[in-house]
């Protein structure tokens, strides 16, 4: 299966990447990358009735915290993919999915990072797209079928602690799940075989197939640090 290129909103994927549990000092620095995004600062205004788009965004945070504000700015992100608006009534119902598969996920990622709630989104806009005429004649969108189930939640914990890149994680999961085999798979995460150990068992197509997928996803978050600093 390939995974389609879906562009998320640059600033607000880069901040779901970031530690939103930093120190005062970095949290001002996280303000301050919002501030320089006029079209966040739109949304936040219109989202909480703010007659300036050049409102206090501290009071903002200490009001509602950061949790609240990135489901409404996800949410207002997910009304214009499903309606083409941008609009103060929200239909919240779009988020659902989301919060489900982000609460799923919750033990298995580092606190303060939101990357499970990231993969999540980027999944759920798919789904979206494919109820799009536009997109019906894309197979990548039109073939997608990526569901975060109970199993792959098995098998991320059989193959790591917590950790800060949970949405990599589970893509390299569920493509080697999807090659190898459930219970093969987890019999080689329970024998803590390493991963190049199980690279080395796929074909060059699926090698092909994982390496591929992972730059559209890359692409789609605007994080390229995987293949800048490791090697695959």
């Amino acid at each position: 299966m390939i995974l389609p290129v879906c562009i998320l909103p640059f600033t607000y994927s880069r901040l779901l990447q970031s530690n939103m549990q930093s120190s005062a000092r970095e949290l001002g620095d996280l303000r301050s990358f919002i501030s320089a995004d006029k079209s966040i600062r739109a949304l936040l205004a219109l989202s909480y009735d703010k007659r300036q788009v050049d409102f206090d965004l501290s009071q903002l945070f200490k009001a509602h915290g950061w949790d609240k504000i990135r489901d409404r700015l996800a949410l207002c992100y997910l009304h214009y993919e499903a309606y083409n608006v941008f609009s103060q009534d929200l239909d919240y119902s779009l988020l659902d999915d989301v919060l489900v598969n982000e609460k799923r996920l919750r033990s298995r990622i580092v606190a303060g990072y939101g990357r499970g709630f990231l993969f999540s989104l980027y999944l759920k806009f798919i789904s979206l797209k494919k109820e799009n005429p536009v997109y019906l004649g894309r197979p990548e969108f039109a073939n997608f079928n990526f569901e975060i189930d109970h199993s792959l939640v098995d098998l991320l914990e059989l193959s790591s602690g917590r950790v800060v890149k949970l949405d990599w994680v589970l893509l390299v999961l569920w493509h080697l799940r999807t090659f190898l085999g459930e219970q093969e798979l987890g019999r080689l995460l329970k024998s803590k075989h390493h991963f190049d150990y199980i690279y080395d068992l796929l074909t060059d197509s699926q090698r092909e197939l994982l390496v591929s997928n992972l730059l559209n996803y890359s692409a789609s978050i605007h994080d390229p640090e995987l293949f800048r600093d490791q090697i695959i």
